[in-house]
């Protein structure tokens, strides 16, 4: 084996027998395009894994080696030298981001479980997680869908996608993107932020009890990678867009973001200053129908009440002189804060109602998201 380490190569395992015992089975019958990937149960998209893929020459080895240490479950930061005791060879030019071995294809029985015995001492010693407790799996084979192991003893991790929709969303341009992740009984909800990752939520449960006005319908894996791809890319593109106000080139001012204050405490703190309550639906009318510069994805919580699902939307609309987030218009609606002083003086001088906005306003608008 490239990378063999002789203090990680042993006859007899100090642990995880069940699993080295399977594993030695299940590597020495894996096709050529199989991938297979052992991950934290509680964290299946964390940095605690180690994932093979077996191709005509080699079967190759990656493992995570990013992890810092979780005190909220007793686990360690994942440890170079721990690594490198196990026999693992450290990060290169072919693997930049991993430590890594690989297994010349075809190997004897012994390398096979030599490997076996090394998983298991970098999932229970590196990684610090319970075998088999703390282990889920996912596999499959490259054009040919998911493998199912069942001998390996360990849970499959199962993932459920739905694209959110409001009134009028296409499927592939949702206002967000939710997933479900099981595995074993461990089930975790998850919403795709505007930051490109994804973060725990209540939303599907709050479906599921008919509370949520919004759709959700159901994407199969491929069709909920591209929207991640693409959301990801325009967070990219947009992360300083709607930070702080000024004047933009063409004169595009854009507009604060709504600041929560918090008590001594740490909970949120509704400002004395409101809009008149006869006032409320104009300027959260003003803000929500003019037109979208940029499409947003996913909401935010409400910092107000956040027992209740993510209901913020984060669409950036301009009037072709000022640009700002629709998250202004939940805040004006619900709650009776106002926009900044400068922009609710503008919306007051054009009686709450939008100005046309041409092609070349929105350009400008656009341009000034992304300065």
């Amino acid at each position: 084996m490239t990378g063999a380490h002789q203090t990680g190569d042993r006859d007899r395992p100090s642990g995880g027998d069940g699993l080295a015992v399977a594993l030695t089975d299940v590597l020495g019958r894996l096709p050529a395009g199989a991938v297979l990937q052992l991950v934290d149960a509680a964290e299946p998209d964390g940095d605690r894994y180690v994932q093979l893929w077996q191709d005509p020459a080699a079967l190759r080895v990656e493992v995570g080696a990013a992890a810092p240490a979780d005190p909220a479950r007793g686990l360690p930061a994942v440890d170079p030298a721990v690594l490198a005791g196990i026999g693992w060879q450290p990060p290169g030019p072919a693997h930049p981001a991993h430590w890594w071995a690989e297994l010349a294809w075809p190997a004897p029985a012994a390398g096979y479980q030599r490997l076996a015995y090394r998983l298991v001492d970098t999932i229970r010693d590196a990684f610090g997680l319970a075998i088999p407790a703390g282990l889920g799996y996912r596999a499959w084979r490259a054009g040919a869908g998911p493998l199912d192991l069942p001998e390996l003893g360990l849970a499959p991790v199962r993932t459920q996608y739905w694209a959110r929709l409001a009134d009028g969303d296409p499927v592939d341009r949702p206002a967000g993107l939710l997933r479900r992740t099981r595995v074993g009984a461990v089930t975790t909800d998850e919403a795709f932020g505007r930051d490109g990752r994804w973060h725990p939520t209540r939303t599907v449960e709050y479906a599921e009890r008919g509370e949520l006005l919004d759709d959700l319908v159901p994407l199969d894996e491929p069709a909920a990678g591209r929207l991640v791809a693409q959301w990801r890319d325009r967070a990219a593109a947009t992360a300083d867009g709607t930070a702080g106000d000024g004047t933009a080139d063409g004169g595009v001012r854009v507009a604060s973001t709504a600041e929560v204050r918090r008590d001594p405490g740490g909970r949120p703190v509704l400002p004395e200053h409101r809009l008149p309550p006869g006032e409320r639906a104009a300027v959260a009318g003003y803000l929500r129908d003019a037109p979208i510069v940029l499409a947003g994805f996913g909401y935010d919580p409400d910092p107000y009440d956040p027992e209740q699902a993510e209901v913020v939307p984060l669409h950036l609309h301009t009037d072709g002189v000022w640009v700002w987030s629709e998250s202004l218009a939940y805040f004006a609606e619900r709650y009776g804060l106002p926009p900044e002083p400068d922009f609710l003086a503008h919306l007051r001088r054009q009686g709450h109602r939008c100005p046309e906005v041409d092609e070349a306003a929105l350009r400008r608008a656009e341009a000034a998201l992304r300065r």
